[in-house]
């Protein structure tokens, strides 16, 4: 199991922090995490992180401090900044591994799961960037692991562990993790667990205070603080109106989380329906694959009946697919000896003497057969898509002129933007940044531009701001983008 875990450990580290921060960081939520992180760490308020000169309640700030230090430690880095997530990333598949052999109890098992994983597009896509739901589905997922861990064990610490990390979980992201609730009812309605633990109250108490004490500090200071605000745009705003919502490129299309999946998985989408299925009945007769099951139903139904829809949102249940997945595969040796039984030797002795010794060796060749098979497989998928999970150079342009703009422009001056890329020109040039519009096809807002400001814009628009700002000064130009100096 160990060498195992060191081939994991490996091979995710490879896949996760290979070329990591050569690119630049992209719109919108890199960007924009990287500058409310920026925000803490140079004006030091870790109640009140600031997104281009407004306080930023769109999520909890448990990724924003952790960037923050990383921001302290090693300045703007794009690599040291995504590295949290390829941290992230790393601990979900080492959980994954240890989750998949508690339930299934098979070391074989947990390594297919993992390999299924590591051949994830969207996992690895998403391993590789900074965003909220990498760590939220680390803390769901070990959630989960801890919380099973207590049918299994009496140490009351693994319900204190099962607290914290759920507590972690909601000051990450603001409504998915309340989704995990249906999970952990198999076990919090296991009648066993009165004999482990007696009396029951003092560990429920003790993990509802350690939840408690996790979870709520920061809504408590939040509200005493900024009071209504707090309420009327984290709760009413970004919680309540986002999930109303519907997002433009993803519409409303019921079968979008089906695509989302088959993109994810790949070759491995099309054992999905069947893994899901099998594991629904095999839940009748085992709570921990009940958990598991039921945690992917209320995520894949909840969020389809969502009218807000992407494909990162359903990524917290990538890790329990993979084990269901991995777990179904590994049952096909077993199948596989039942049939042989049934087509044997009409006569039970002779052909229990027939197959002494032998169904063994063809299981556990079938299993190699199947790890090998596996691991290729996955292989090829990598090399197959890799440029789908390399984050892309999609903002170097645009963070150069941002960058040169900070250093133009005089300190507490803001910059002027004509152009879609706000997150990026806040995080670059390290100054407050007002928008002309955010996108091309819109018209531009008529404002009074102070002399001598420089604005970012790009030459199809330039005629626009020349005829508004005669003797523009341009003083950067690169294909299609340009920083100017209006007179």
């Amino acid at each position: 199991m160990k060498k195992n875990l060191l081939f994991i450990i490996f091979a995710s580290s490879f896949l996760l922090f290979y070329h990591l921060g050569e690119t630049s960081l992209v719109n919108w939520d890199e960007a924009w995490l990287a500058s409310v992180s920026q925000d803490i760490a140079i004006r030091g308020d870790w109640f009140g992180g600031q997104w281009n000169g407004q306080t930023w309640f769109y999520e909890p700030p448990l990724v924003t401090w952790s960037l923050a230090v990383l921001y302290k430690i090693f300045g703007p880095s794009e690599f040291w900044l995504r590295s949290l997530n390829a941290i992230f990333g790393i601990l979900i598949i080492i959980v994954v591994y240890n989750l998949s052999a508690l339930i299934t109890k098979s070391a074989k098992s947990a390594f297919i799961s993992v390999i299924i994983l590591l051949s994830n597009i969207e996992f690895l896509f998403r391993g590789r960037q900074i965003n909220v739901e990498i760590p939220v589905t680390f803390f769901l997922v070990f959630t989960i692991y801890a919380a099973l861990k207590t049918l299994s064990s009496p140490q009351r610490k693994w319900w204190l562990i099962t607290g914290i990390f759920l507590g972690l979980a909601f000051l990450t992201k603001r409504a998915s993790p309340i989704l995990i609730f249906p999970a952990l009812l198999p076990i919090i309605l296991n009648k066993s667990l009165r004999g482990m633990y007696r009396p029951v109250r003092p560990v429920a108490i003790s993990f509802l205070t350690v939840f408690f004490v996790v979870a709520v500090p920061w809504y408590l200071i939040s509200y005493l603080r900024w009071g209504n605000q707090f309420i009327n745009e984290f709760f009413l705003g970004y919680t309540l109106g986002k999930i109303r919502s519907v997002n433009p490129g993803a519409g409303t299309d019921i079968w979008f989380y089906i695509t989302a999946l088959r993109h994810a998985f790949k070759f491995w989408f099309p054992l999905i329906p069947f893994a899901i299925i099998w594991a629904t009945v095999k839940s009748f007769r085992d709570r921990k694959i009940a958990v598991l099951t039921i945690f992917i139903w209320t995520f894949l139904i909840f969020l389809t009946l969502a009218p807000i829809k992407s494909s990162w949102f359903l990524l917290p249940i990538h890790p329990a697919i993979a084990i269901i997945v991995g777990l179904l595969i590994r049952t096909i040796p077993i199948f596989w000896s039942s049939r042989q039984n049934i087509a044997g030797a009409p006569e039970p002795r002779t052909r229990a003497l027939a197959t002494r010794g032998r169904r063994p060796r063809e299981q556990a060749s079938v299993v190699l057969g199947l790890l090998f098979l596996t691991f290729f497989l996955s292989i090829f998928q990598l090399i197959r898509y890799h440029r789908d999970f390399i984050v892309p150079d999609t903002t170097g342009r645009q963070a150069a002129l941002a960058k040169l703009a900070g250093q133009l422009a005089p300190p507490q001056k803001p910059i002027y933007l004509d152009d879609d890329y706000l997150p990026v020109a806040v995080f670059y040039s390290r100054r407050r940044v007002i928008p002309l519009r955010f996108n091309r096809l819109q018209p531009i807002t008529p404002l009074s531009i102070p002399s001598r400001s420089y604005i970012l814009t790009n030459t199809e628009t330039l005629p626009t701001l020349q005829n508004n700002y005669p003797g523009i000064s341009i003083i950067k130009e690169t294909p299609d983008l340009m920083l100017v100096q209006n007179p």
